[in-house]
């Protein structure tokens, strides 16, 4: 007999803002849809107002990824205006915007996903008693350093652009004013004191031994060399993954999409990625084949 299930699943990794309701039959999902609860409007706001108040306006739309947002605004009246950013223009943009995609990442995963480990759900498994030790919301240990320790390193942003969040440094053709030499040694400070805490406490080793992992067996052998290696939050993590199957479930669908990321200068000792112009190329990947990526077909209804 066939029997028809409909759930919603709520989302906590994505900050609450999205629901999922799936229609399962026979243990197979038959249907499924994804509905955004928050509407934010920004596009809305902005409407009838000067092009220069997008630089205030539309960093305020979130608390977190502020920074990305302002990138965006400045980047629209680039544009708009024919402006060209001078080359430590863009590496002043780009510093920001790394030093955030660190936080975003890092708290993305502490605070939002690795919680689900907590689930009572997994309260007989072997890994639950170190899970809540480390990521019980608002009390695991790993928890509350990731929120002190990317606080920290958010003080680079602050340096470079006056505040964090919230903050309108970026301005059509470049950045509003050049860091001294004293700004350089500050971030350079801060940025080290933030590696030394990522390698011991993340990694549990150097970031060039880690650079060294490029297969399964050599994260294996990386795993089990050492207690750091073993004990370190991204060691917790493999072992998690394993013990609760997430290994074995999740087959993506193969098509990604990439707008392209962090504008390189024209003058730099960086090695760009495999499309000049950009650190992150751009580009479109569908059944194995890779296609130029148009801004002008992505379109939104």
């Amino acid at each position: 007999m066939t029997r028809k299930i409909k759930t919603l699943l709520p989302v906590n990794r994505v900050e609450g803002d999205l629901d999922i309701s799936l229609t399962i039959e026979d243990h197979t999902v038959v249907d499924a849809k994804a509905q955004g609860t928050m509407f934010r409007g920004i596009e809305n706001v902005m409407t009838g107002r000067g092009p220069l108040d997008g630089l205030v306006i539309t960093p305020r739309v979130c608390g977190i990824c502020t920074t990305s947002q302002l990138y965006g605004a400045a980047k629209a009246l680039d544009m708009a205006f024919g402006a060209s950013v001078p080359d430590n223009g863009r590496r002043v943009r780009n510093i920001t915007l790394m030093v955030e995609q660190i936080q975003n990442d890092m708290r993305h995963t502490f605070l939002l996903f690795m919680p689900d480990a907590t689930n009572r759900a997994y309260s007989k498994a072997p890994f639950f008693d170190e899970a809540k030790r480390r990521y019980e919301p608002m009390m695991g240990d790993a928890s509350i350093e990731v929120v002190r320790e990317t606080k920290k390193l958010l003080e680079i942003i602050a340096v470079l652009g006056g505040q964090w969040p919230h903050s309108s440094f970026m301005v059509p053709g470049g950045v509003v004013c050049q860091p001294s030499p004293g700004d350089i040694l500050i971030c350079r400070h801060l940025l080290r004191n933030f590696r030394r805490w990522y390698e011991q406490k993340v990694l549990g080793c150097s970031m060039d031994r880690w650079l060294e992992v490029e297969t399964v067996s050599d994260l294996d052998r990386w795993l089990n060399e050492s207690r750091p290696c073993k004990e370190s939050e991204l060691g917790f993590f493999i072992d998690f993954c394993k013990l609760a199957g997430l290994d074995r479930k999740g087959g993506g669908h193969h098509n990604f999409i990439s707008f392209g990321s962090l504008e390189m200068p024209e003058k730099t000792v960086v090695s760009p990625g495999p499309e000049k112009g950009f650190l992150i190329a751009s580009g479109f990947f569908k059944d194995g084949k890779k296609m130029n990526f148009s801004q002008v077909q992505i379109t939104e209804d």
